[in-house]
């Protein structure tokens, strides 16, 4: 008697504390879970390693997915190119056929650029921008500005001459060529007048050859030659 006693006794004490205001019933629950219903939920992966992407079966708003496995050149949703890591939520609920209007898509923006991905870029270094070699980083303004101030791409040899002593009425003129090729365009000009001069010249990828005629010795300075190479 004493155990059915207190077991009485416990539910006379519960039914006097009970407020039905403390206990969510179904309709609280409901209504809470409607107010939530737009939060961002994780859904999981879409597996783009087929290179196609597949689109949930449902969809709820905020359902999130992110795609993995996609390949180089990434995985095909909705017409829509997604690489591992972009993600895309449902805002617009569907039971059947999803739409790109269902959802929106979302760029993770970590890949390396390519001729034929937009990405991520280095940006080269003076070095790096003259040399014309690399092409993984990137030309600025000013590093563009920096190739054209150096010549770098006008390959050319300049020189004015020295003392050329005449022998039997030529006198020749030895420039090294820097560029070290015979691929050369170059051109003798008289440096007073700005005049191109006829002459004989042999070019060669170690040396341009300037043979003038010339009866009498010519002073330092008074010829200047420019050889633009390829």
């Amino acid at each position: 008697m004493t155990k059915v006693n207190s077991l009485l006794k416990y539910a006379q004490d519960f039914s006097a504390s009970y407020d039905s205001r403390t206990v969510p019933d179904v309709a609280w629950v409901q209504n809470l879970v409607s107010s939530v219903g737009s939060a961002l939920r994780l859904k999981g992966a879409l597996d783009g390693s087929s290179g196609a992407i597949t689109a949930p079966a449902t969809g709820t708003v905020g359902d999130t997915y992110y795609v993995t496995g996609a390949p180089a050149g990434g995985a095909t949703f909705m017409g829509t190119v997604f690489r591992t890591g972009d993600a895309l939520i449902v805002t617009t609920a569907y039971s059947s056929n999803p739409t790109v209007a269902n959802f929106i898509f979302l760029e993770k923006n970590e890949d390396l650029a390519t001729t034929a991905v937009a990405g991520l870029i280095q940006i080269a270094t003076q070095a790096i921008a003259n040399a014309g070699a690399d092409n993984t980083q990137a030309i600025t303004a000013l590093t563009l500005a920096g190739v054209l101030a150096n010549g770098v791409y006008v390959k050319k040899i300049t020189a004015t001459n020295p003392i050329l002593n005449t022998a039997s009425g030529v006198c020749t003129w030895a420039v090294t060529n820097t560029l070290a090729t015979a691929d050369l365009v170059v051109q003798l000009i008289e440096v007073a007048t700005n005049n191109i001069v006829l002459a004989d010249i042999n070019i060669t990828a170690a040396t341009v050859t300037i043979t003038i005629n010339s009866s009498a010795n010519i002073a330092a300075g008074t010829y200047k030659i420019i050889g633009i190479g390829i």
